[in-house]
C-alpha cells in the first residue's frame, strides 16, 4: 500500500517515501497554484527505484486571476478553475503536510520554482529534494549536441517517452504541461538516473554549483563567460556587487574563472565544487 490518505500509524516503520511533483501556476512571477500531481514511490530498499507509481492531480482555484502567459503554456483558464476548491481545502495539502520531514524526498524538475509556488500556499518543504533539471546538466554536461535542459526536451532526447507505463496509471491527456503528465516524465527521468547514479548522487548534484558555458542576457549575452571575465573583468565585478539576486550559478561561474586566471579579489581563494569530467557519460541515450 503507497498511500492509504490516513495517518493510522502503520507507515511509521517506512524506510522513504519519494514524491514527484509537478504545479501549473497563475504566472511564472509570484505563481499560485491552479494544478498539482503528486505520484508517489514507496521504496522500501533504498536501491530499487523501479517500484510503482501512485498518481494523483488536483486543481484549484486561486486567489488571482491566471494570466495569459501561463494560460499559452499550461492551456487552463479561468473559466475551468471557476468551480475548484481553494488549495488549501484540497487533500494533497494534507498528504504533503503529513509526510513533509527530511527522511522524505522530493523530486521535481526546476525544484524551486515549485518549492516557491508551494511556499506562496503557505507549505515549507522539510523533505530533501532532488531537482532533475539540474541532475540532467551535471550528468550531461559532456553532450554538445543538448539545446535545452527542459522536461518536454528531455522526454524526447532520453526518450523517454519509450518508457514502459507504471501498472494502474491510466496515461491518456497527460500531454507535456499538464501537471500529471509532467510528474510522469520527471518520474520516469528520476528513475533512470537513480538506476545508473543512485539517489546520493543525485541529492549530490541537486546540491552542486553548475558551471554556465555562457551569458543569456546584457550587453554580453551568448558570449563565452570565460573569456568575459578575461576580457571585462569590470562587468564581472559588476555582477558580482551590484547586480540584485544574481543567479547563483552565474555567481560560481565568474568565481570560478577568476580563480582560474588568477584575477579573484577574495581574500580566501575560491575553490569550486568539482563537475563531472568531459568524457564522462552518465546516461545513456538507451
Amino acid at each position: 500500500m503507497l498511500y492509504s490518505g490516513q495517518d493510522n500509524g502503520k507507515d511509521k516503520g517506512r524506510e522513504m517515501l519519494i514524491f514527484v511533483l509537478d504545479t501549473e501556476t497563475t504566472a511564472k512571477d509570484n505563481p499560485r497554484i491552479i494544478e498539482m500531481s503528486v505520484g508517489i514511490m514507496d521504496v522500501q530498499n533504498a536501491r530499487d527505484f523501479n517500484s510503482g507509481i501512485t498518481l494523483r492531480t488536483e486543481r484549484y482555484l486561486p486567489p488571482e486571476p491566471i494570466t495569459v502567459g501561463a494560460m499559452a503554456t499550461h492551456n487552463i483558464t479561468n473559466e475551468m478553475v471557476a468551480d475548484k476548491q481553494p488549495f488549501s481545502d484540497g487533500i494533497l495539502i494534507n498528504l504533503l503536510g503529513q509526510y513533509n520531514v527530511p527522511e522524505n524526498i522530493l523530486v521535481a524538475h526546476n525544484a524551486p520554482f515549485d518549492i516557491q509556488a508551494l511556499k506562496n500556499e503557505g507549505v515549507d518543504i522539510k523533505m530533501r529534494v532532488v531537482d532533475t533539471y539540474r541532475c540532467c546538466k551535471h550528468m550531461l554536461a559532456n553532450r554538445n549536441d543538448i539545446e535545452s535542459y527542459s522536461l518536454s526536451y528531455m522526454k524526447y532526447y532520453l526518450r523517454l517517452d519509450l518508457e514502459e507505463k507504471p501498472i494502474g496509471v491510466e496515461t491518456q491527456n497527460m500531454d507535456a504541461h499538464t501537471a500529471a503528465g509532467d510528474v510522469l516524465t520527471t518520474y520516469y527521468l528520476f528513475r533512470r538516473m537513480c538506476n545508473k547514479e543512485g539517489l546520493a548522487k543525485l541529492l549530490e548534484y541537486t546540491e552542486m554549483p553548475i558551471l554556465l558555458e555562457k551569458f543569456r542576457f546584457g550587453k554580453h549575452e551568448g558570449k563565452y563567460i570565460k573569456d568575459i571575465v578575461s576580457t571585462d573583468i569590470n562587468y564581472a565585478f559588476y555582477i558580482l556587487n551590484k547586480m540584485t539576486n544574481p543567479d547563483p550559478d552565474l555567481v560560481y561561474t565568474i568565481k570560478y574563472w577568476m580563480a582560474a586566471q588568477n584575477r579573484s579579489k577574495n581574500e580566501q581563494p575560491y575553490k569550486p565544487a568539482k563537475n563531472p569530467g568531459k568524457d564522462e557519460i552518465l546516461i545513456p541515450l538507451s
